[in-house]
């Protein structure tokens, strides 16, 4: 077949839409995938993560591209991803080979597929090995498929693509070619991803310490309340110097930079899915008065 693509390409407008390109020079259009494995890393670390992991039984441009992204944002803050890259198209032997490879990382791991339908892989086989999704290990895909992401044993947190924007972009590309238009031939376009859509393969914060676990529970429980550091120390049991130390230690951030974090994610989630006024959004998630949220966004 790429050897058919390659003969009748000269021959004809061809504009090629993602990274995979079968040997043909031609104007390209595709995601950013860099940008993507990028993405993926920082929602993971946002997500206290210390041990990574990238999984993908497919080779090519658009998987090494997405796990140099992965492994540089993991490199910055001084972390490693252990490629999981089996080499066989038969799905029960690739599960084995999974399963057997994810025995041997620490946990709670954060994994990082090829996109949604390989994090559906992964999934089914840490729970039919009875490991917790996201407890144990949490995934992450590519491509925000609805289909995918919400059918799934436990719903996929994926990078959206805006894959519909690279085709129309592609589209228009090759709409001119056919009008007789001229092109650089090797003209490329990178489109950003459209972010992180979270659903609960990755909601879990990976945090060991029992006490530093309940102090991010009252946190996430009272975002809208006036918190102090003393408030978030007591309700877990520990000094305000403990908490400071736990929170370096094991999230690196200090509690008032994860409290903003949380209450800034609650806002967007409330400003993209309902139509309430900012004033009571910036009640709900305690960024009051009116200027604090905005001075936040």
């Amino acid at each position: 077949l790429q050897s058919f693509m390659r003969n009748e390409a000269p021959k004809q407008p061809v504009v090629i839409c993602g990274a995979n390109n079968p040997g043909i020079t031609a104007p390209i259009v595709t995601s950013d995938n860099l940008a993507i494995g990028s993405m993926a890393a920082e929602h993971l670390l946002q997500q206290g993560h210390r041990h990574f992991a990238w999984y993908s039984p497919a080779g090519g441009a658009v998987a090494d591209l997405r796990r140099e992204g992965f492994a540089a944002a993991l490199k910055s803050p001084g972390f490693e991803c252990t490629a999981l890259e089996p080499a066989m198209t038969d799905w029960l032997r690739r599960r084995q080979w999974l399963v057997k490879r994810l025995r041997d990382l620490p946990r709670p791991l954060a994994l990082f597929a090829l996109d949604d339908q390989v994090a559906a892989e992964a999934i089914e086989s840490c729970i039919e090995e009875g490991w917790r999704v996201p407890e144990d290990v949490a995934v992450m895909g590519v491509g925000n498929i609805e289909t995918a992401c919400e059918c799934s044993h436990v719903p996929i947190t994926s990078v959206d693509l805006k894959e519909d924007q690279v085709a129309l972009r592609a589209a228009g590309l090759l709409d001119s070619l056919m009008k007789g238009d001229r092109l650089p031939p090797d003209r490329g376009e990178l489109l950003p991803p459209n972010g992180v859509v979270a659903r609960r393969s990755t909601n879990f914060l990976a945090v060991a310490h029992p006490a530093l676990r309940a102090a991010v529970v009252f946190m996430e429980n009272n975002l809208a309340r006036s918190l102090t550091i003393d408030s978030i120390a007591s309700a877990a049991g520990l000094s305000q110097r403990m908490l400071y130390y736990l929170f370096r230690q094991e999230l690196r951030c200090t509690p008032a930079e994860l409290l903003l974090h949380m209450r800034m994610k609650q806002a967007k989630k409330l400003l993209l899915e309902t139509d309430r006024k900012i004033s009571d959004v910036a009640g709900a998630c305690g960024l009051n008065p009116l200027r604090t949220i905005n001075r936040c966004f």
